[in-house]
């Protein structure tokens, strides 16, 4: 006859297990089920784990209907049937059991005691009375003390623990999203000799887990655990030491990261470094807090971080964690042009001109007096940067000559490479496109040298743009979709998104206008990374799309929000600003404006003569059929009065004329005519960001 012995609880006696198996030897038709936090070693004993319970990504929340596949999510909807009969899962409450039960780490106890609460808070207030995992109020009636709160049922188990295991498990506390070995070894060690058996121990007890990632294995502390870990730190008076061998160690990983994000390893590192923000989020926290020698260290973290925040394009992130570092570092010193340059560049990025000119400025000094050559080099590159975005080309062109005469007397080659291709888009803008693609040839070279697969990527893009600018449309695919494919590779999604906008116009060019899921990832994207002039490019490409596909309604939703968005990033004399005009003008036309048309031609012509930005040849063909419709429709005099008109709007008042266009399209009026010769007020000059 077979039988079932159950035994609950078992951690507390495991020194009687010996006895199961003498149970065991003398009666081969009975089993034992055990419940226990570690396993008891004896022979035949079979282990089923019982992890936390499943949990939707939150990035990617699927439809209601669907939701109650996840254990974590079945489970809330269960407890709160029980308190609520009514109750169903529903587009207007999935976000928030999604976000509650993700908060609870999907711990069935967890759930089981927030979801007694429900009854008396609203759903939507729940997560926010949740502070604290560990205080969540008591459970039902019938569950032992230890295990009616999580803090209970959590210290009851931390108490079992030897005191050196205690010790182990509060120093994890500091982790945020876990450890390497290598990492625990240097924050939790104190030379102790069985670190590496307490950690298996405390695995074994269900306080952390041990994860095989594609990188190695991996400590983690669920955030509730670690939660009540980072409370027994504070008691225990080690906080203040282990947290600064905390922010020691992965402070010094960032800035050692600096060369290897460039060289053959750059995917690796990037990886390294993505898998531990949270502790170099922490780090940081600490240690710029710190009147000490930590808080040099992590100075030099921001500054060696730079580079990781911008191809992730974390850019507010990386200008917050750089600005806290620009307040510490010391006056005329090195490390602080350092600083001022890094925080340049990402300012620069996100097209805030005004600020990183300041920075530079304050740079560009103290590179001089401490003869840091590559520093004033650097400098003058991110002047040339701001002035080719504002098409100033001469201006930048001489910048970036300079900086790259420094950079090879004194021996710099991805500094030079740098160069040669901040040259090559200069000549690109300026309608130079063979000297353009020989200068990208030379630099791309010298990357492929040097490794460098991101830069690589980066210089196959530029000479597509310029197989775009002589009509090699199949070459120029070809090489947006290899440096698509690196960008991938390297998980850079500020790179991917403008890729998808230069495949998807080389495809429309090359008689493909179907490119819809191209572009509306390229927009996810661009707005997720804060990249304005690309959002604005991808929005220019979908009114395009629709506007091929003879949804004009569409077209002028689409372009007038891209016109809304050159209006507060940069100078509105760029070529994409353009030709998103001339688009605009185009789309005037095809809808019986044409007077509108021809005076946002007038407009485009007169930006395109202030910056000195050629007409790229597939984009003249357009143009030359806009002006010879608008020849066939106006009378001479009234054409060259209504582009004289438009030659005297400035860059905000012509924007602000395509807007109008819009509007009109859109709502079918005629508003327009009524102050067709009143001059267009000009948009309010927005601080430039870039």
């Amino acid at each position: 006859r077979e039988m079932l012995l159950v035994l609950d609880n078992f951690e507390q006696i495991l020194d009687a297990g010996r006895h199961i198996a003498d149970l065991l030897a003398h009666c081969g038709s009975l089993t034992v089920l055990v419940t226990s936090r570690e396993r008891l070693h004896l022979r035949g004993e079979y282990l089923q784990e019982v992890a936390p319970l499943a949990l939707p990504r939150p990035e990617r929340l699927p439809a209601p209907a669907m939701l109650a596949r996840y254990g974590a999510i079945a489970m809330f909807s269960q407890q709160m049937q029980q308190v609520d009969p009514t109750f169903r899962i529903s587009t207007d409450n999935s976000e928030a059991i999604s976000a509650i039960c993700r908060h609870l780490d999907g711990l069935p106890l967890a759930i089981e005691i927030a979801t007694a609460r429900a009854h008396y808070i609203p759903l939507g207030s729940l997560l926010d009375k949740l502070t604290s995992r560990l205080d969540i109020s008591e459970g039902p009636r019938d569950l032992p003390d230890r295990q009616r709160t999580l803090r209970a049922t959590f210290a009851w188990s931390h108490d079992l623990l030897t005191p050196q295991e205690q010790a182990v498990f509060r120093r994890l506390g500091a982790a945020v999203g876990g450890y390497t070995p290598d990492a625990a070894t240097a924050i939790c060690g104190d030379d102790d000799s069985q670190l590496e058996h307490h950690l298996r121990s405390l695995a074994e007890k269900h306080l952390i887990r041990w994860e095989d990632t594609d990188n190695g294995y991996r400590i983690r502390l669920l955030e509730t655990i670690r939660e009540l870990a980072v409370e027994y730190l504070e008691a225990s008076g080690e906080l203040h030491k282990v947290s600064g061998r905390h922010a020691e160690y992965f402070l010094n990983l960032a800035v050692e990261a600096e060369e290897y994000l460039v060289g053959t390893d750059q995917l690796a590192w990037f990886e390294r470094l993505e898998a531990e923000q949270g502790n170099i989020r922490s780090a940081l926290d600490w240690s710029l807090s710190q009147q000490d020698d930590i808080s040099e260290i992590a100075i030099r973290a921001t500054v060696a971080l730079w580079r990781y925040w911008l191809r992730r394009r974390s850019l507010t992130e990386g200008t917050t964690w750089l600005e806290r570092a620009l307040r510490l570092a010391p006056a005329q010193s090195s490390l602080r042009s350092r600083v001022l340059l890094s925080l340049a560049r990402l300012h620069e990025a996100q097209s805030d001109y005004a600020r990183a000119e300041a920075l530079i400025g304050e740079a560009l000094p103290i590179c001089q007096e401490t003869g840091d050559r590559s520093g004033e080099a650097q400098a003058l590159t991110h002047l040339g940067g701001i002035a080719e975005d504002r098409g100033a080309f001469q201006r930048a062109a001489s910048l970036h000559q300079q900086a790259l005469t420094i950079f090879r007397a004194n021996g710099l080659r991805r500094e030079s490479a740098g160069s040669l291709n901040k040259l090559a888009i200069v000549a690109y803008y300026q309608g130079k496109f063979e000297s353009a693609a020989k200068l990208w040839e030379e630099s791309v070279a010298i990357y492929r040298e040097l490794d460098d697969l991101w830069a690589t990527g980066v210089l196959l893009g530029n000479l597509g743009a310029a197989a775009m600018a002589t009509g090699d449309f199949d070459r120029a695919v070809e090489l947006h979709e290899e440096n698509l494919s690196i960008a991938r590779l390297l998980k850079d999604p500020g790179t991917i998104g403008r890729q998808l906008c230069n495949l998807a116009e080389a495809l429309q060019m090359r008689g493909d206008p179907h490119q819809d899921a191209l572009l509306e990832e390229a927009l996810a994207l661009n707005r997720e990374t804060n990249d304005r002039q690309c959002e604005a490019s991808a929005l220019t490409f979908m009114a395009n799309s629709s506007f091929a596909h003879g949804d004009v309604r569409n077209a002028a939703r689409l372009y007038g929000e891209s016109l809304s968005l050159c209006q507060s990033i940069g100078d509105r004399a760029t070529m994409a600003n353009i030709a998103l005009l001339e688009r605009t003008a185009l789309m005037a036309l095809d809808c019986e404006h044409p007077r509108q048309a021809a005076r946002l031609i007038g407009a485009c012509e007169r930006l395109r003569q202030k910056i000195g930005a050629p007409i790229m040849p597939y984009h003249r063909p357009l143009l030359d059929r806009c002006k010879t419709r608008l020849r066939s429709q106006i009378e001479p005099s009234a054409l060259e009065a209504l582009t004289a008109a438009g030659r005297s709007l400035s860059p905000d008042a012509a924007i602000e004329e395509g807007l109008v266009v819009c509007r009109l399209i859109l709502t079918g009026g005629d508003a327009y005519s009524a102050r067709e010769h009143e001059a267009v007020p000009a948009a309010p000059t927005l601080a430039i960001t870039s």
